[in-house]
């Protein structure tokens, strides 16, 4: 019998309340094409497309120690925090070969007209930062998605004063494969009101991080996947990216197609790291 394991990753992205309330979209968001003008420009950080994965990182992790490797890691590709992505010591990404991914985003009842366009946004801005290499297609049929976003009511809801969850991101996997990929948005903060635009942003960003495969959180502040940003909007840093592109170099435990020969003959073990 098969069995299917169910992990649920919750983001403690903690916001201070802010009231902003626009009337209901009644457009087609599959066709929204706007401009990303949430984020923070001076932040916006590119890496060049053959960077994803590292090709080489075979040849720059020469040692067997984890340690080492990991300081190889800091000197030749840059700030980084694998080993706080690592779950549980797997890999958890999608395979490459099945990009773009297909998302389906919900529609948000009764909210800010930003919400749902926000999220669209985040995705277009991940694949902008990575020069193209996470690409989505966004779709209607919720059954057809490798990812879908959607909003939550409150009930339920644990907070300490104004703070609380904002948002969680979860999935199951079978055979090593994964399956129900989620990200769960919360429509109002702890203190009822709906979030503020920019904090919206940070919070589409920070959870579409997690799915990426970048399942923990950052130690450091200034990083999107840190735990908590309470003060507006925050873009993904060098550190983030260069996570990811390590990630995305290391043959996974879990992703969602079988990684073929050819692809693990350039990719490392995660035993070099982990």
């Amino acid at each position: 019998m098969k069995q299917t394991f169910v992990i649920i990753f919750i983001a403690l992205c903690l916001i201070w309340s802010g009231i902003f309330f626009l009337r209901q979209s009644n457009k087609d968001l599959i066709e929204h094409n706007e401009d990303i003008n949430s984020l923070p420009k001076k932040e916006i950080v590119s890496v060049n497309k053959s960077s994803f994965p590292i090709h080489n990182l075979k040849d720059i992790l020469v040692s067997n120690d984890i340690y080492q490797n990991r300081k190889i890691l800091n000197e030749k590709i840059g700030p980084n925090y694998i080993s706080e992505v690592l779950n549980g010591g797997f890999v958890i990404r999608w395979n490459e070969d099945t990009f773009p991914l297909k998302i389906y985003i919900g529609k948000c009842v009764g909210c800010p007209e930003y919400y749902e366009k926000e999220v669209f946004k985040a995705f277009r801005h991940w694949s902008a930062i990575s020069d193209g290499y996470f690409t989505f297609d966004f779709i209607n049929v919720p059954e057809n998605a490798d990812i879908k976003v959607l909003f939550m009511d409150s009930e339920g809801r644990v907070c300490n004063g104004n703070l609380g969850l904002s948002g969680l991101q979860s999935f199951s996997y079978t055979n090593n494969l994964l399956t129900n990929v989620s990200i769960n948005l919360y429509k109002k903060d702890c203190s009822a009101n709906f979030y503020r635009q920019d904090l919206f942003a940070t919070t589409a960003m920070h959870e579409i991080g997690h799915v990426l495969g970048l399942n923990g959180h950052s130690p450091y502040e200034d990083d999107l996947m840190h735990s908590a940003h309470l003060n507006g909007a925050v873009d993904a840093s060098v550190a983030d990216l260069n996570t990811l592109r390590i990630l995305y170099s290391i043959i996974p435990d879990i992703t969602n197609a079988e990684i073929s020969a050819v692809q693990k003959s350039k990719l490392v073990p995660r035993s070099k790291i982990w």
